[in-house]
């Protein structure tokens, strides 16, 4: 009987351990793609802005 415990809690341990590794690499997913949509924003914001100040100076010109 004893035996069958410790193979049910050592099976329990591995099934969190699992769990957990697997809601990690899910975290890091979804920050990699916040950072990956951060920096396409930031460069559309900047293509935007020189876009503006070319058009401005071809205006003042």
């Amino acid at each position: 009987t004893a035996i069958i415990i410790i193979i049910i809690i050592i099976i329990i341990i591995i099934i969190i351990i699992i769990i957990i590794i697997i809601i990690i690499i899910i975290i890091i997913i979804i920050i990699i793609i916040i950072i990956i949509i951060i920096i396409i924003i930031i460069i559309i914001i900047i293509i935007i802005i020189i876009i503006i100040i070319i058009i401005i100076i071809i205006v003042i010109i």
